[in-house]
């Protein structure tokens, strides 16, 4: 994630009800007039007036300088204010980007300053020790622990100090020191909501039972609310795929939508899973929910999609492959977290009874060559051999679709993590090598990495090579401690944001390539569930396979 995106999500987060540092104990968390002050500036946020936010941001902070939120805040409405128009990431011109770029760092110095200047002023107030760390929380994290430990030495009830010495600790894979930070933040915070979630966020990537008690502890500190919904649903992700759907039914079931909003999401996840293994069940169960929350515009898509899918199918039972198609081509699969493959499968097969079966096989070769999938392939080669090909004829035409898709790799040489020694994209020659563009402090990274790893161990020893490559270089320090710590297999590979940017063109993090053994790049896999993990295993065993020929 770059960093002036982390700035959008920071401020998304500051619109909603939970605050972005929300942490403070109540020495830190504002007087009255302080908070009247700061609910102007979460007003302004939501119409980007950014200048007005920092003015009555700040304003909190002098009525109340011990007050962290409204510091935190402070400095991300001036930064805002200095990009200006965020369409200047994806549409502005190379000039406008420049300036943009130049603002930034001017305000972003200011504001650096300010706060040093402010600490030398009040050596002996912690908040601003604190506030100036978070001017290093991706471009300089060491030095950022130094000062939120600093400011914890002179207040040890200082919530917002464990909250950041945390932070930094999990950088690092110290999950020891993590735990104990949070576990600190909420004995002084123990009806923060927030504090919980960090807390529960750290133990999901150590022991399984660890994580689980601490799950049990939030539902039973905050019975029959959002936060116990929000943490079962986070920990039931975390459990085997066959094991999720029970869990799920029994989330809904105890904590039902229209009493805890949360469980909608909840009902969500569980209607997903219910649309791949038996649809029926689904449409019925969509409908049920939608009848409970009729107001949520979300549920009503998805009782759109049920009923439009069930209709589809009772078209193609009645062998009126037009009819299915004028229905199926309305249809909308309702957001990421639903497999779109029952949709395509369905339109293959309506495409077959109207006699268009070269339809049907060709828009199954199309989506199967980018993103192939075992549901798929049944199918895209029954209707291959319908029209007449062998299974060699239609490895061949997937294979063709492949090469004609994919780019040249792009060479180059980087330092390893490990020994210091050159690593060249050419000593791969001849093998399948994963590439991944990361960082420590990369959310998405950190979700995505478990299911490279699981992908590496799998094939490593069919010649799967996985390089991973740092894009922070101010986060270096913490490459190697948090690979040891989480046990990664992969190659670590010093790495910066230039580089990443100018020769592979990433435009966040994570972004995943896979080169096959000719030098070319075949696939860019975004691994965040078991779905998209399955997904890039195929994608994999086609180019070991490839590699073998």
């Amino acid at each position: 994630m770059m960093k002036s995106v982390r700035f959008l999500a920071l401020l998304l987060l500051a619109v909603s009800s939970v605050s972005v540092v929300a942490m403070a104990s109540d020495k830190y968390s504002g007087t009255p007039a302080a908070k009247a002050e700061f609910e102007k500036g979460k007003v302004a946020l939501e119409s980007q007036n950014w200048e007005k936010a920092a003015a009555a941001f700040k304003k909190a902070t002098e009525i109340d300088p011990n007050y962290a939120d409204a510091h935190d805040q402070y400095m991300l409405a001036r930064e805002n204010a200095a990009i200006g128009d965020f369409k200047i990431f994806s549409t502005g011109t190379e000039e406008e980007k420049k300036k943009m770029r130049e603002r930034t760092k001017k305000v972003g110095e200011e504001i650096t300053q300010e706060y040093e200047d402010l600490v030398k002023q009040h050596p002996d107030m912690p908040i601003y020790k604190w506030a100036l760390a978070q001017r290093y929380d991706e471009s300089n994290p060491e030095l950022q622990g130094k000062y939120c430990k600093e400011a914890l030495a002179q207040d040890p009830d200082f919530g917002p100090g464990y909250s950041c010495v945390g932070s930094v600790a999990s950088l690092g894979g110290d999950n020891a020191t993590a735990m104990q930070s949070y576990r600190k933040l909420v004995e002084l915070q123990p009806d923060n909501k927030e504090s919980w979630r960090l807390l529960q966020w750290t133990a999901s990537h150590g022991d399984p039972q660890q994580y689980k008690a601490i799950t049990d502890e939030i539902v039973q500190k905050f019975p029959d609310s959002d936060t116990a919904v929000e943490a079962l649903m986070k920990y039931t992700k975390s459990l085997p795929q066959d094991e999720q759907i029970a869990q799920f039914e029994e989330i809904v079931a105890k904590y039902p939508p229209k009493k805890v909003p949360a469980s909608a999401k909840a009902a969500e996840e569980l209607f997903a899973r219910y649309d791949s293994s038996d649809p029926a069940k689904a449409a019925a169960f969509a409908h049920k929910v939608q009848a409970e929350i009729p107001d949520d515009k979300d549920w009503k898509k998805h009782v759109e999609y049920a009923d439009g899918m069930a209709n589809a199918e009772a078209k193609i039972k009645a062998n009126d492959g037009a009819g299915a198609l004028a229905i199926l081509k309305n249809v909308k699969v309702p957001t990421y977290i639903f497999n779109k493959t029952r949709l395509e499968l369905l339109q293959a097969k309506a495409n077959d009874i109207s006699g268009k079966t070269a339809d049907a096989y060709a828009d199954l070769l199309k989506v199967f060559a980018a993103t192939p999938e075992r549901d798929l392939q049944g199918p895209l080669y029954d209707y291959g051999k319908k029209l007449g090909k062998s299974d060699s004829a239609i490895d061949g035409e997937v294979w063709k679709a492949r090469a004609d898709a994919s780019k040249p790799e792009i060479p180059f040489t980087l330092d390893s993590f490990v020994d210091g020694k050159k690593v060249s994209l050419a000593d791969y020659k001849g093998k399948v090598v994963l590439i991944d563009f990361w960082y420590p402090n990369c959310g998405p990274c950190m979700n995505a990495m478990p299911y490279l790893e699981d992908l590496y161990n799998k094939y490593k020893d069919s010649g799967l090579v996985f390089l991973g490559i740092n894009g922070f270089e101010e986060q270096a320090a913490f490459v190697m401690p948090l690979v040891k710590a989480r046990g990664w297999g992969f190659l670590p590979l010093k790495g910066d944001k230039k580089f990443c940017e100018d020769v592979y063109k990433v435009r966040g993090f994570p972004s995943t390539f896979l080169i096959g053994a000719d030098g070319r790049v075949y696939f860019k896999p975004f691994t965040y569930d078991h779905h998209q993990e399955e997904i890039a295993d195929m994608q994999i065993q086609a180019l070991l396979a490839a590699a073998k020929q």
